[in-house]
């Protein structure tokens, strides 16, 4: 089994969380205009940040649609969700590297 260092996850976690917010900040930035003109449709840039919102929440949102926790829920709870989410990132990420750079030396 392929060692991993706190450093690394870490490392990762950070990685995955700031990857995540820019992603969401693009996701999100066309939502404004949806309001203004019914008839706008989002751009490429917009549609593809929101799959990939999709697939670097997923174990967290998974956890919050199972649970039934919803906008009621407080600020708290929701950054402690992302940020756990991005450990769980963190951690996989290390793993996947030092299990390819095991198998790479071998």
């Amino acid at each position: 089994m392929p060692k991993i260092s706190p450093r690394q996850v870490l490392g990762f976690s950070a990685l995955h969380l700031i990857v995540t917010m820019v992603v969401l900040f693009f996701a999100l930035e066309g939502f404004s205009e949806a309001m203004d003109d019914p008839n706008w449709t989002r751009s490429l840039a917009g549609r593809i940040a929101d799959v990939l919102v999709q697939i670097l929440a997923a174990p967290m949102m998974l956890v919050w649609v199972g649970l039934e926790l919803g906008p009621k829920s407080p600020d708290s709870l929701e950054w402690t969700f992302f940020l756990f989410n991005s450990v769980i990132w963190g951690v996989g990420l290390a793993f996947v590297r030092a299990w390819w750079l095991q198998h790479r030396d071998a």
